[in-house]
């Protein structure tokens, strides 16, 4: 706290003692750089401000006619849709599980749809935890092919993954099919 009145003063006792008239632009602004330079500041003097972030089109045009108060209102409500919207489908990520009796590509799909909402909503998630979600959430059959793919550190794309589970899935034993009893 201190820091920012000091530089208060000095900004302070700069401008009492530096008055700008015609004449003395060129010595004003050479001490004007000084105070700048040793306050850490000059890059304030030198680069051109950037514009200030603007709402998009969309929700200007919505709160184009309202008060202070209902786009306050109005915002809150359209964030935390967003946010609400964005645990839902974390939460479901997460929480997938390949379901007895259906097959990997409509579990991959599914995966694949969360994904999408996820970079919908501005939080894309990386690939080698997308491939460990999906691995973890494979039926029991696939362990072998988990433990294959963890053992060989075999950084696929989800497509990619996504066909080699398919071959594998069809190299399965299938549950409806009578046993076989040798005699």
């Amino acid at each position: 706290m201190t820091t920012s009145s000091t530089n208060n003063s000095v900004f302070k006792g700069f401008f009492e003692k530096q008055k700008l008239t015609g004449p003395n632009f060129i010595d004003w602004y050479r001490q004007l750089r000084i105070v700048l330079l040793i306050e850490d500041k000059l890059n304030y003097l030198e680069q051109p401000i950037s514009p200030a972030p603007v709402a998009p089109e969309e929700i200007q045009r919505n709160l184009e006619n309202l008060y202070a108060h209902e786009m306050l209102l109005e915002l809150k409500t359209l964030f935390a849709q967003q946010a609400e919207e964005l645990f839902q489908t974390t939460r479901n990520f997460h929480s997938c599980k390949q379901e007895e009796g259906h097959s990997v590509i409509s579990y991959v799909m599914t995966m694949k749809g969360y994904i999408d909402n996820l970079e919908h909503l501005r939080h894309p998630v990386t690939l080698g935890l997308v491939v460990s979600l999906i691995l973890i959430g494979l039926r029991k059959e696939f362990h072998g092919f988990v433990q294959n793919y963890n053992m060989h550190s075999l950084r696929k794309t989800i497509n990619e993954l996504h066909a080699m589970l398919k071959v594998h899935e069809q190299t399965l034993p299938k549950n409806n099919a009578p046993d076989l009893h040798a005699i």
